[in-house]
């Protein structure tokens, strides 16, 4: 898996997880914005899918056969945690990258049990 934190309209983050297994791209967003307006995810799949296809020509690998990251299926994860506020979405997307096994989160969490990690920020 290549865990990409994605930062929206420098305002939102979220993490998008290429699963290189399933060739599919996996969204955790703790706001729960929907597919269609993920502009700034289709333009690094996009650049990741040129560096693979490049590497690609160098390496010869025939363990990962299809390079095209850009054209493989987008699903939104709908069973996680969500914020509830509007400012602690990078600490939710650090939990997602922490606990995502490509299937689930190994782990459950909710705001109010993040809530001692706000204070370091704070």
């Amino acid at each position: 898996m290549i865990f990409l934190p994605i930062n929206q309209n420098r305002s939102h983050w979220y993490l998008a997880v290429i699963n290189t297994k399933k060739q599919e791209i996996h969204v955790l967003d703790s706001l729960g914005i929907q597919l269609q307006e993920r502009e700034e995810l289709k333009y690094t799949l996009k650049q990741i899918e040129q560096c693979l296809e490049l590497a690609s020509i160098e390496f010869q690998s025939s363990s990962w056969p299809d390079y095209k990251v850009a054209s493989w299926k987008v699903t939104q994860v709908e069973e996680i945690p969500k914020q509830t506020d509007m400012s602690s979405c990078g600490l939710f997307m650090i939990k997602y990258l922490e606990h995502w096994t490509g299937e689930k989160l190994n782990e459950q969490f909710t705001q109010v049990s993040l809530a001692p990690l706000f204070s370091l920020f704070q």
